[in-house]
């Protein structure tokens, strides 16, 4: 899982910043951090939980209590990315001043 996820880390918070624009990059960043840290924690005694529930492990059998609910997250997850179309506000904002300072270049050549 690392090995894929640690790619989309740069991903995830550029869409943090562009999603939550007037807010510094650093809040949305550091906030983005310490959520998936709190949530990492909480996940931890779940899974410990868990993994107690079948002590021993039979061979052949893939889905235990613990698995499937990591394969639970994961499909929550993978649905939540694919469907979610957030307003990229900082592209929208230097848009508009790009439009003014067109705007504004105009009238003053005129």
């Amino acid at each position: 899982m690392g090995f894929f996820l640690l790619p989309l880390l740069p991903v995830s918070f550029e869409c943090a910043v562009e999603c939550t624009h007037p807010i510094r990059a650093e809040w949305s960043t550091g906030l983005l951090m310490c959520l998936g840290n709190v949530l990492g924690g909480i996940f931890i005694f779940i899974l410990g939980y868990l993994i107690k529930l079948q002590p021993t492990y039979k061979s052949g059998q893939i889905l235990t209590p613990a698995s499937i609910f990591m394969l639970c997250l994961f499909v929550v997850s993978a649905a939540t990315l694919f469907i979610y179309r957030g307003p990229y506000l900082r592209l929208e904002a230097e848009k508009q001043a790009t439009e003014r300072n067109t705007n504004s270049s105009t009238n003053i050549n005129i």
